[in-house]
């Protein structure tokens, strides 16, 4: 059963509800709707925008907090035989969308720390930043774009993320490794209704070279990737022409071509509930899941990148997106074959 509560007041009997989550959004977005029948009321004097609301799922034991933000869109709509409400919302990390007051001074010479105190001064954001406290801001941050646009442009060449917690947080780092329950694709499996795999070589490139200066010393690096297989991944340096102490250089080249081939490959899965059965919580994007599929010879440990939740008067099911834990952690994650 889906709860929303606003002003401490619980409101259910929802005709459908959904929440999507995920590794590579900031912020989650829900929505609900609820049906009455001609001749009753339309009760929308609580639902306004911004209103701040809480969403959970409730079942026989327990009740699983999903997502903490606010109402954006309201929809009422009569008619001859029913009437009903629409609501939809984001998490609490939207205000990051509306948050643009930096001045090219504030932006100089300083590291991502000092940008998530920014973002969660004028905001109000619980922002927990989890990352080397002198690592600098890269490039030159533009002036007058909003902190959520701000904060994509000081993520977008490292290994870390913006992700929302269910609690309205919001978590800056790599993601935290929590085990999930172990899933089995096909016969025997843990009750799994679908599943899908997808893999494409369309943007992975056959050489990834990196190059940079250090006094009168040039370093290059060159990873090549010429095999095109999902089964293969690039793993060593080939040409290296770096002078020693530019192991960052190497990493950094090695990264990049792993996260690309990384990028290509997913498996989605249509699961009957919305409950980890083994951490006792709603499917939480970042959680590590073992997962085999003896037809596609699959049997490594996954990420889930991305999450919706859906539920109706009939049903509830869940969308699930895993990747390779190598997309996250390139230094240490598995690709989908041993």
């Amino acid at each position: 059963m889906v709860v929303l509560t606003i002003h401490g007041r619980r409101w259910t009997g929802w005709r459908s509800a959904s929440v999507r989550w995920s590794l590579e959004e900031a912020y989650q977005t829900w929505g609900v709707t609820t049906a009455r029948a001609a001749g009753q009321r339309l009760e929308i004097g609580e639902f306004r925008p911004m209103t701040p609301v809480t969403l959970a799922w409730r079942d026989e034991q327990t009740r699983h907090l999903v997502c903490t933000g606010y109402i954006e869109q309201i929809r009422a709509s009569v008619s001859k035989d029913s009437r009903a409400i629409e609501l939809q919302g984001r998490s609490r990390s939207v205000l990051l969308r509306r948050s643009s007051r930096y001045t090219q001074r504030q932006l100089t010479h300083i590291t991502l720390q000092d940008l998530a105190v920014m973002l969660a001064s004028e905001t109000g954001l619980d922002i927990i930043c989890d990352v080397p406290e002198d690592l600098p801001l890269e490039g030159q941050p533009q002036i007058g774009v909003s902190g959520l646009d701000l904060l994509r442009g000081a993520l977008e060449h490292t290994l870390y993320i913006a992700v929302p917690m269910a609690d309205g947080r919001l978590y800056i780092g790599q993601p935290p490794i929590h085990r999930g329950e172990a899933i089995r694709i096909g016969e025997g499996g843990s009750g799994v209704i679908s599943a899908e795999y997808a893999g494409s070589v369309a943007d992975r490139y056959t050489s990834y070279t990196y190059m940079g200066q250090r006094g009168a010393a040039t370093s290059q690096v060159i990873i090549e990737d010429r095999d095109w297989t999902d089964l293969d991944i690039p793993l060593i340096a080939v040409a290296d022409k770096s002078p020693q102490g530019h192991e960052d250089l190497r990493g950094r080249a090695l990264r990049e071509a792993r996260v690309t081939a990384a990028k290509g490959v997913s498996i989605t899965l249509e699961m009957p509930r919305w409950i980890d059965v083994k951490r006792k919580t709603v499917w939480t994007p970042g959680t590590w899941h073992h997962v085999t599929w003896p037809e596609l010879g699959v049997d490594a440990d996954l990420i889930l990148q991305s999450v919706e939740l859906r539920a109706d008067v009939d049903r509830v099911g869940a969308t699930l997106t895993l990747v390779p834990t190598l997309l996250y952690y390139p230094d240490k994650g598995q690709w989908l074959w041993r």
